[in-house]
């Protein structure tokens, strides 16, 4: 069994566990009651607890891997990842859980002008990594990881229905039109800003004040989109059903 199947059974073994499913190895006995304790707590066990000894251990994917996890164990954030990429809990988890496992190495051996590389399990990779630049922006390694969870693509479908197109040089616009890069970058710029999950932003004056109380109004991504639009985007990202839902992913 290669690492990466090894490490997606591991996952599926210890969600399973903790939902007290009898097909984890192993398991026997009644399934445990049910506790209104969350999405993330369907055993009275916090879904952080599973999820500690899948952390990175190198010091940029640690970090990462936590603020990655600090935003994506949020149960808003859940409710609105099943609604919008049609998978279920448990695949979500899996997949969370295989993105904070991703390693990170630090290095200047890159594609030229890039600052970080998501390498996923293909092209004869035994397990996906990730790269970061030495001199990386803050929240490199945060986009990198959006890029692990594999769900960045169709999170960035529904994220441009709201921005509507990216302006800028033809190179802006030609990355930031691809979904995965779009929602991956409207991550990082969201975490800089230094929001929570659910937190709103009340219109696009407070948006620019805090963009350059952080320091972020030269970001690519607030940039290239309408601020009106960011506002709205970060407030309320639409999912995929015909009645408008308020989303926090």
């Amino acid at each position: 069994m290669e690492d990466e199947d090894l490490l997606k059974s591991n996952m599926k073994n210890d969600i399973l566990k903790r939902m007290g499913d009898k097909r984890a190895n192993g398991l026997v006995g009644p399934r445990p009651e049910k506790k209104p304790t969350g999405v993330f707590d369907v055993s009275g066990v916090p879904f952080a607890s599973v999820s500690d000894k899948y952390i990175a251990k190198d010091p940029v994917g640690e970090r990462s891997s936590k603020e990655l996890r600090d935003w994506y164990e949020n149960p808003e954030t859940m409710k609105r990842l099943v609604r919008q990429t049609g998978l279920n809990e448990s695949q979500i988890k899996e997949k969370l859980l295989s993105a904070y496992a991703t390693k990170t190495k630090v290095t200047s051996k890159m594609s030229k002008n890039a600052q970080g590389e998501y390498l996923p399990a293909d092209w004869g990779r035994k397990e996906k990594s990730i790269l970061v630049g030495p001199n990386a922006e803050k929240g490199t390694g945060f986009h990198e990881k959006i890029h692990a969870t594999e769900m960045d693509d169709v999170l960035g479908g529904e994220l441009l229905k709201v921005t509507g197109k990216p302006k800028g040089f033809s190179d802006v616009k030609k990355y930031l039109s691809a979904p995965g890069e779009a929602y991956s970058k409207f991550s990082e710029f969201r975490l800089n800003l230094g929001l929570k999950p659910g937190e709103k932003i009340k219109d696009a004056k407070q948006l620019k004040e805090l963009a350059k109380k952080k320091g972020l109004d030269a970001d690519m991504f607030f940039q290239a989109f309408d601020t009106e639009k960011i506002k709205d985007a970060i407030n309320t990202i639409a999912v995929t059903s015909n009645k408008s839902k308020k989303g926090y992913v």
